[in-house]
């Protein structure tokens, strides 16, 4: 049962609806944490322009994005997470196999930086490093800047995941849960 939800807009506080109305006009909806974020409206005003960001301004192309981000969403274990970037991932051209296989916990068939974007994330989530010889490669082909954006991406929904975790957000119905318990 979902512990927090939104704040009600008629109850919320002047700070509160400033907030959301600037996460709307960025992001066009208050789902997934960004409403739950309310709670702590200068909170909410800060974080949600960094997945704005990265969603939209980002550098990292959005299938190697979304990959990076079902490895997390798999990570935590995270139901709305995987609910919401799995389509977004389909979407960007990420192989149903490939979903399939992260889904599943084992290395989906890749190549070349879509392969090291899969590792530096499994490295990241697993180990909470990246080993010299895979941050090598990762720099050499994708470039110090990407690599940088990469860790953030992961960094920004490891943050989202753990939210929506915590408060237990659920799925909208009829969704399918996808990790066990």
């Amino acid at each position: 049962m979902q512990r927090l939800f939104p704040p009600e807009p008629d109850a919320m506080s002047d700070a509160q609806r400033k907030a959301a109305e600037e996460i709307v006009g960025k992001r066009g909806s208050l789902k997934g944490p960004l409403g739950l974020w309310l709670h702590v409206p200068e909170m909410a005003r800060r974080i949600a322009p960094v997945g704005g960001y990265l969603l939209q301004e980002g550098k990292l192309p959005a299938h190697q994005r979304e990959i990076a981000i079902l490895v997390t969403a798999r990570f935590w274990q995270s139901e709305y997470e995987w609910y919401a970037h799995a389509k977004l991932a389909k979407e960007a051209g990420v192989a149903p196999s490939v979903i399939a296989a992260i889904l599943d916990g084992k290395p989906p068939k890749l190549e070349g930086a879509d392969q090291l974007v899969f590792e530096v994330a499994s490295s990241l989530h697993q180990s909470h490093r990246i080993p010299e010889p895979l941050y090598r490669q990762a720099v050499a082909s994708l470039g110090q800047t990407l690599v940088v954006e990469l860790v953030a991406l992961l960094g920004y929904y490891t943050l989202v995941s753990m939210g929506l975790n915590a408060f237990q957000v659920e799925l909208p119905p009829g969704e399918p849960k996808q990790f066990d318990e």
